[in-house]
């Protein structure tokens, strides 16, 4: 089994997708009136419009997303330009890790990997 896309729901479409496209550095691969997908090599994250279909979510941070990234430093200095740390860059075991908080209230986790001790 590998998992192959996932996506959250989202209150706001618009301010929920400017935010995405600037974490990601790219436009949406597919758009339609329920989903919004960015293609992160192969993985597609996806941003769910449930007023789209009527649908009833309960709202706060179900899962945590958590991405990989070159350095953790330097993506988490680019991503406070415009987006709420949670929790600043620290070292867990082989990991430097930081969150962000996106505009929907979900908390993303971001990490990259040390040298091997």
């Amino acid at each position: 089994m590998k998992p192959d896309a996932a996506y959250i729901a989202v209150q706001d479409r618009d301010r929920a997708r400017s935010f995405w496209m600037q974490v990601f550095d790219r436009e949406p691969a597919l758009e339609n009136d329920t989903f919004i997908f960015f293609d992160l090599d192969g993985f597609f994250f996806g941003l769910f419009d449930p007023a789209a279909v009527d649908e009833e979510v309960r709202w706060g941070n179900n899962c945590v997303l958590n991405l990989r990234v070159p350095d953790a430093d330097l993506e988490a200095s680019r991503l406070s330009g415009f987006a709420r740390v949670v929790m600043p860059v620290s070292s867990v075991g082989p990991y430097r890790v930081f969150q962000i908080e996106d505009t929907e209230g979900n908390v993303v986790e971001f990490y990259s990997q040390t040298a091997s001790r």
